[in-house]
C-alpha cells in the first residue's frame, strides 16, 4: 500500500513538473558566409540604389490624377482592410497577453429584498434587507517562463501581421502605379 501511494505521488510531481517546463532561449541560426557578403552582379549600376524607397514614391512622378488613384486603390481595396484587421487582431492578442502578466481582480455583489417565508400575512415580520459582496484577487507568477514566451509569440505574430500590410499596400500601389503607367503610355 505504501509503494502505491509513493507511486501516485511521484507520478504527480514529475507530470506537474513536465507540465511547467519551456524550452531553451530562441537563437537565429547564424548566417552563411556566403549570404552575409554583398550582393555580386556583373557591373554596378546607377539605376539600383540601397537606399529605403519614401512612403510615397509615386509622387516622384508628380501626377496629381496618380495621386488621386492610389490613394482611392488604398482606400476601397479589400485586401488592404482585411490585412489592417488582421494587425489589430494580433495587437490586440498582444494586449491580453501582456494583461496575463498582471494580477486579475474580481468584485462582486447582490441584494435581495423581502420578507422570511415564516412571516405571518398579518405583518408579525417586517421585510429584510440581505446584502453580500465579495472581491477576489489572483496573481500568476511566471515562474517557468510561460508568460513570457506567449508575450513573445503575440509580438512575433503581431510583427508579422505589420509586414503582411505593408506588403499588401505595396502590392496595391505597385499595381495601381503600373495600370496608369501602362494607360498614359
Amino acid at each position: 500500500m505504501k509503494f502505491a501511494r509513493l507511486l501516485t505521488v511521484t507520478s504527480a510531481l514529475a507530470l506537474a513538473l513536465a507540465a511547467c517546463a519551456t524550452g531553451p532561449e530562441y537563437v537565429p541560426q547564424p548566417l552563411a558566409v556566403s549570404a552575409a557578403g554583398p550582393f555580386i552582379e556583373a557591373s554596378p549600376s546607377a539605376l539600383v540604389s540601397d537606399a529605403r524607397p519614401d512612403d510615397h514614391w509615386w509622387r516622384l512622378y508628380d501626377d496629381p490624377v496618380l495621386d488621386g488613384l492610389v490613394r482611392d486603390a488604398l482606400a476601397a481595396n479589400t485586401d488592404v482592410r482585411v490585412a489592417v484587421a488582421h494587425l489589430a487582431k494580433a495587437r490586440a492578442l498582444l494586449r491580453e497577453e501582456r494583461g496575463a502578466r498582471e494580477p486579475q481582480v474580481g468584485l462582486g455583489g447582490s441584494a435581495q429584498y423581502g420578507r422570511p417565508a415564516t412571516a405571518s400575512a398579518a405583518g408579525g415580520n417586517p421585510a429584510a434587507v440581505q446584502v453580500a459582496g465579495q472581491a477576489s484577487v489572483a496573481y500568476e507568477a511566471d515562474l517557468f517562463g510561460r508568460i513570457g514566451r506567449r508575450i513573445e509569440a503575440a509580438r512575433g505574430d503581431s510583427e508579422a501581421a505589420l509586414a503582411d500590410a505593408d506588403a499588401v499596400r505595396v502590392v496595391v500601389v505597385s499595381d495601381t502605379v503600373q495600370a496608369y503607367v501602362d494607360a498614359a503610355s
